[in-house]
């Protein structure tokens, strides 16, 4: 998989994208859309849509196009609407990438991390559906989120399902066991770093999503800032950047 595979060159990539249809149609949208227009006529082929929206993007779109396919889906068993984890997936990704420029940390691993955190979601709640269980997942908000309540009902977390499932696609390791101890980084051995990046990260997601500052989540506990470096005084421009990439996406995508 392209996305698990961090040496891979643009060639590599723009193989993938000639070989699957809904993604290359997904690029030339993006590098016909308003907001890439200015920069010339409309592309006529992807190697024009992938030099006029740049090499360093193109991952990003892959990303959306696949984790849209899988993620976009409405998840009756958490309340959750169509585009609502998707969304928060795409934020999550753009904050643990913002995150990894502080730390000396790959941003393309640190956005895949953050882009399937909760895939293990999707595979919960398909399961609850095909056992019939009718049985309501609530959060309780960050840090723990859902946990407790999948424990009770089914005995694991969306965690450890997550992390199961990116073990089977071949995804690597250190993304794995990111994602398996996003709750409790500190306990994630040599992967402590990698699951503190992605725990911060969902605080990002979580304060850059939410519209009450009254009711933003929690700070994250000093060790595990620590562990990558940041201190309290990093979130307001981190959080700033966080929106207005966000707002940068949601523009682009809004125009395809």
């Amino acid at each position: 998989m392209i996305l698990n595979d961090y040496t891979a060159s643009m060639e590599d990539v723009m193989t993938l994208i000639k070989l699957e249809p809904g993604v290359a149609a997904r690029v030339l949208q993006m590098g016909n859309s308003a907001y890439y227009s200015s920069r010339g006529g409309r592309c006529s082929s992807l190697d024009d849509a992938v030099s006029r929206i740049g090499s360093l993007k193109i991952y990003e779109i892959v990303a959306f196009a696949v984790s849209a396919q899988l993620l976009m889906r409405k998840l009756g068993s958490y309340e959750m609407e169509a585009d609502e984890l998707w969304r928060r997936s795409v934020v999550c990704a753009i904050s643990a990438s913002l995150l990894a420029a502080n730390c000396d940390f790959d941003p393309n691993t640190a956005y895949t991390m953050g882009l399937f955190h909760s895939v293990g979601m999707v595979a919960i709640d398909g399961w609850l559906k095909r056992e019939e269980m009718t049985q309501k997942i609530e959060s309780e908000g960050l840090p723990a989120e859902t946990t407790e309540a999948e424990k009770s009902l089914i005995g694991f977390t969306n965690a450890t399902t997550a992390a199961t499932l990116l073990k089977s696609w071949s995804f690597q390791s250190s993304v794995c066991e990111a994602v398996r101890w996003q709750y409790s980084p500190l306990s994630a051995g040599v992967n402590r770093r990698a699951a503190s990046l992605l725990h911060v990260a969902k605080w990002l997601q979580a304060a850059a999503l939410n519209t009450v500052p009254a009711k933003f989540p929690t700070m994250p506990a000093e060790p595990i800032r620590k562990m990558i470096g940041l201190d309290e005084f990093d979130f307001e421009a981190l959080y700033t950047a966080v929106r207005e990439e966000f707002e940068r996406v949601s523009l682009v995508l809004a125009a395809t």
